[in-house]
């Protein structure tokens, strides 16, 4: 019987390459080995280790429909948890959140529960139209959200609403079931923009008030989303919906809450925060993320900030990263589909090099102007998603726009919108609410 190298394994490479140094080249190799010494072999985590003796013992045992195919390294947070590992070693943001804060922390282990048919279980979680839309903080964004047909920005004058000239009822803002690709460059507001959107979403409903408001699971790989930030939005939302008096004048309104969602917090109790840091781990979570949402029902927002992180290794061929992404997409469409969720995926923008015909540059000799594109493009993209840009123009490039790409079927392209952010890091309006493409001189 042929006895595999540890490279059939899905490993990140600088374990492989530490399992190979270490005299492990072969699985037969890790025969007898336990945990505790392949971990202090490697100088790697107990629970790492464990991970590693688990795929072992997968492959060598071949595939069973019987035999469930266990986490991959790296992935122990995901899957079927290890014993803990001491709280002083983790410093994740949502370890600190839920240390700080109360925050809860999801696990990703699913519960033992009765599967019905597709049909009883896209019933269960049927959205109606008439959904509660969640606001971004700016009207401008929000109505640029709006379901088609899409409402005219020339009804909103001074920052109110003065006329609609469309059948359909404004609704704009993010919505369950919507999936909303946010692309921009760093220090615009993804971050900024997914927040405030998690924490209107905890907001109650004033039509709906007696029912708990939905939850909101946020994944976070560039450490963007930390405690000290979540809390300080968290006390800026609740003083506005109170009517009290804040950092930024326009932001006032006279909406109670009931008081089962007065602190800081009783809103921050429904956010779920994971921390992703390598791409073994992101793998993990789309792979089990069908289960955790059975488990945890009430979770009608998935955030990622950001997925293009995961995707900047030069070494990985293309082929492998349309396969990942295709993964990832059909995930995405199936949590907003089947589990009626919101999904709000954030990817970085990448330098493009054109020619003056719109051609790729093959070198950087030959191009002849550069342009700003979403760094992943449309691989991961399910089909009616939008598309919502965030950037910087203007005179000495102060202002912040947003713009989002028309829909199939759209006549003309969707207006551009101005945003502020303020200093407690939440979207709210700007003075005035810009039309036209702006001067980017």
């Amino acid at each position: 019987m042929a006895n595999p190298t540890v490279s059939v394994l899905a490993l990140p490479r600088f374990l492989e390459v530490a399992l190979i140094r270490a005299g492990y080249s072969h699985l037969d190799d890790l025969d007898g080995i336990d945990a505790d010494e392949l971990a202090t072999d490697l100088k790697i985590s107990r629970e790492t280790a464990q991970d590693v003796l688990r795929q072992v013992e997968y492959r060598k045992a071949g595939p069973s429909s019987l035999r469930p195919r266990p986490a991959t390294a790296s992935q122990s947070q995901f899957a079927t948890p290890p014993p803990p590992a001491p709280a002083s070693q983790s410093q994740t943001a949502s370890s600190l959140l839920r240390r700080d804060l109360g925050v809860s922390v999801p696990t990703l282990n699913p519960t033992a529960e009765k599967r019905g048919t597709a049909v009883d279980l896209v019933r269960s979680v049927f959205v109606p139209e008439q959904a509660q839309a969640w606001t971004t903080g700016n009207k401008a964004i929000d109505h640029l959200l709006a379901p088609p047909p899409f409402t005219s920005l020339s009804a909103l004058t001074n920052n109110s609403i003065t006329t609609i000239t469309t059948t359909t009822p404004p609704s704009g803002g993010v919505r369950p079931g919507m999936v909303l690709g946010l692309a921009a460059p760093p220090g615009t507001g993804k971050t900024s923009l997914i927040i405030r959107v998690a924490l209107s979403a905890r907001l109650p409903s004033l039509a709906t008030s007696t029912d708990p408001p939905p939850e909101v699971l946020l994944v976070d790989a560039e450490g963007s989303i930390t405690g000290p930030k979540l809390l300080r939005a968290a006390h800026a939302v609740l003083q506005l919906h109170n009517d009290q008096p804040t950092s930024t004048s326009n932001k006032t309104n006279s909406t109670s809450l009931p008081a089962s969602m007065t602190t800081p917090k009783q809103l921050l109790d429904g956010i779920h925060v994971i921390r992703v840091t390598t791409q073994p781990e992101m793998l993990a979570f789309w792979y089990t993320i069908d289960d955790w949402l059975r488990a945890h029902p009430r979770v009608k927002l998935i955030a990622v900030d950001t997925l293009s992180y995961f995707f900047r290794n030069p070494a990985m061929d293309l082929g492998t990263k349309k396969r990942l992404l295709e993964m990832v997409k059909q995930k995405i469409a199936k949590a907003s589909t089947v589990y009626g969720c919101a999904v709000i995926i954030a990817s970085q923008m990448a330098t493009k090099l054109l020619t003056n015909e719109n051609k790729p540059a093959a070198t950087f000799e030959a191009g002849d102007k550069a342009i700003l594109m979403p760094q992943l493009g449309d691989l991961w993209v399910p089909p009616k998603a939008l598309k919502l840009s965030l950037f910087k123009a203007g005179k000495r490039y102060g202002t912040r726009y947003a713009h989002i790409q028309a829909q199939v079927g759209e006549k003309a392209e969707r207006p551009w919108a101005e945003f502020e952010i303020d200093d407690d890091g939440l979207i709210i309006d700007p003075p005035a609410i810009v039309e036209t493409e702006p001067d980017v001189e």
